[in-house]
């Protein structure tokens, strides 16, 4: 029993120091990893390209990407269409206020561009016009 008892020991402590030794490597590992990168590199943004009335050749009126931070962002290849209207340029304001969104900026958060359009219709201007027939 006695030389029992001192085998399981010496293989309880071996087990112990083998567990030792590997959570000593484990964490010599993760300290030596930069962990801001790491995590950085695999962040991503959501973009979406909202056709803000019109809508894109697959009949979706919204495009969605996702975007990892830090790089830039490319224009749909094709621009959306819209009834009576022409394209003018994407913008980061629904009412298309502001300037045009500048593709070359780096994307740091989800950002929602939207379509702004010119009417193609021609202007007509009503006018009521009444004679006077100078008493007669």
């Amino acid at each position: 029993m006695n030389n029992k008892n001192q085998q399981n020991k010496i293989r309880i402590r071996s087990l112990e120091l083998s567990m030792t030794v590997l959570l000593a490597i484990f964490f010599s590992i993760f300290i030596s990893c930069n962990h801001n990168d790491t995590i950085e590199s695999y962040q991503k943004s959501t973009v979406i390209f909202n056709a803000n009335g019109g809508q894109f050749v697959d009949g979706k009126t919204i495009k969605e990407f996702k975007v990892e931070i830090g790089d830039t962002i490319a224009k749909p290849a094709t621009n959306p269409t819209r009834k009576d209207h022409t394209f003018v340029a994407w913008y980061e304001t629904q009412d298309g206020s502001g300037a045009p969104y500048d593709f070359a900026k780096s994307i740091t958060k989800n950002l929602t561009l939207y379509a702004k359009w010119k009417s193609s219709k021609p202007i007509v201007k009503k006018s009521t016009v009444r004679f006077d027939a100078n008493g007669g």
